[in-house]
């Protein structure tokens, strides 16, 4: 871990944090020598964590570095992926929110939904 970058509120209680994430070259992903970035995000109303969405699957590092072409010469190597491709698709994935769903209990499940009503409702007024 390289970076430690945290976002205070008007208050000085840090709000969020930016982890720098350094995956080794030899990890056995495609992600392995890459830098990857999480974005943690805190609330004193309670609820789970947020994430950003997925990346669009052609900008992945696999896609982009083009290392799916071993695996079918034949077939992939022709294949080109660019970014701007899709540009509708990379626009709404900047704007996309992860949260939570699997809980295995319907009263929690509630209580974190109507956490997030409120937090969503503060937010709007705040505007």
């Amino acid at each position: 871990m390289k970076s430690l970058d945290p976002a205070f509120d008007a208050d000085g209680n840090v709000r969020g944090v930016s982890v720098q994430l350094d995956v080794p070259a030899n990890f056995p992903s495609d992600y392995a020598g890459l830098i990857l970035f999480e974005l943690q995000i805190r609330s004193n109303a309670g609820g789970d964590g947020i994430y950003g969405a997925w990346s669009v699957p052609y900008l992945e590092p696999m896609m982009k570095e083009r290392r799916y072409i071993d695996r079918y010469p034949e077939i992939y190597s022709s294949i080109y992926y660019n970014e701007g491709d899709c540009p509708v698709a990379e626009e709404v994935q900047k704007q996309l929110m992860q949260f939570k769903t699997n809980y295995r209990d319907l009263k929690l499940a509630k209580e974190k939904a109507e956490i997030l009503r409120k937090v969503i409702r503060k937010l709007i007024r705040n505007k």
